[in-house]
């Protein structure tokens, strides 16, 4: 079986694009530290090799792979590690990689039932997670440590979640749109007002400026949602979404209902909602958006560019 080592590639005409786009917009605004335009960051995790005739093995093929939501969640899975209990004792003489099993966490093993239960997989769809298990063993981010059973290699070591190849995935379904895009942009202008960053800033073919939140599950830290909203007001973009990786619909009313609070708007009353391959869109105000992926993330992402499209065609 021939495999080949995948570097993503910097396209350099892109750069030079986006930083046109940018100057065009009215205002000041001038990035600052380091923005990613492909997955080569080191809390991405991304397709290590390309192998001939193996499912997802490909650039495109691996962004198919995470749009399914099973997939995403298998790898949450290894991304999780057992806290290692604090002694009172502790060996002075501890080894040095005693030392860094203890601050890094015991990596926890998955047997086939217990991953099925963990990302929503029934039984009669066993063949499923197999042929998933594979994959990430080929591009060698798991390992079969007994029958039956899997843990994370060391590549996964040093990645805590999964959000930065959630925003990624988000970028590189917007650059298969054509869009110019960019991950965790700063802007000079915002460190004053702790606004820095932005997870995506992507400029579109057809004149749209879009601006993408991507969070998971979790709890959002503090502030979150209110630098959301203050961003929507002061940066002059027309879609600014807050996309949710989930397929919860109550956990995206539950965001909005906060949005709706802090633009001190009575919930329910204004916004639009469309459904799009399961997914949940609302169209919140002139250009928020909050969206889950429950029908994949690019389903979602192409009905929102569509909308958004169509709304600036009619104003």
């Amino acid at each position: 079986m021939e495999r080949l080592s995948y570097h993503p590639q910097l396209d350099m005409q892109q750069l030079y694009a986006f930083d046109e786009r940018l100057r065009n917009i009215p205002g000041s605004w001038n990035t600052i530290g380091r923005s990613f335009v492909h997955a080569g960051a080191p809390d991405v995790i991304h397709l290590r090799w390309l192998i001939n005739d193996q499912p997802w093995c490909t650039e495109r093929g691996f962004l198919d792979f995470l749009d399914v939501r099973s997939h995403r969640l298998l790898l949450n899975c290894f991304l999780q590690k057992k806290p290692v209990e604090k002694r009172q004792n502790a060996n002075p003489k501890a080894t040095t990689a005693g030392k860094k099993l203890a601050q890094h966490g015991r990596q926890h093993a998955w047997k086939e039932k217990a991953l099925c239960e963990s990302i929503g997989l029934a039984a009669t769809q066993h063949d499923q997670l197999t042929e998933a298990l594979h994959f990430l063993e080929l591009q060698e981010y798991i390992e079969l440590k007994h029958p039956h059973e899997w843990m994370s290699s060391s590549l996964l070591e040093h990645i805590a979640n999964f959000d930065a190849t959630f925003s990624w995935c988000v970028q590189a379904h917007l650059q298969n749109h054509r869009a110019l895009t960019r991950r965790c942009v700063s802007f000079k202008e915002w460190q004053s007002l702790h606004l820095n960053d932005l997870d995506i800033l992507a400029f579109t073919d057809d004149g749209l400026i879009m601006t993408v939140a991507c969070i998971s599950e979790r709890d959002l830290p503090s502030g979150f949602l209110q630098n959301f909203v203050q961003r929507a007001r002061i940066f002059p973009a027309d879609i600014v979404l807050l996309l949710v990786d989930t397929e919860s619909e109550s956990l995206l009313t539950h965001r909005l209902q906060q949005i709706n609070t802090m633009l001190k708007r009575e919930a329910s009353t204004c916004e639009q909602r469309y459904l799009q391959d399961s997914s949940i869109i609302y169209h919140v105000t002139k250009n928020i958006y909050i969206a889950n992926t429950a029908g994949g993330i690019d389903p979602t992402l192409t009905a929102i560019l569509r909308l958004g499209s169509s709304i600036k065609q009619e104003i």
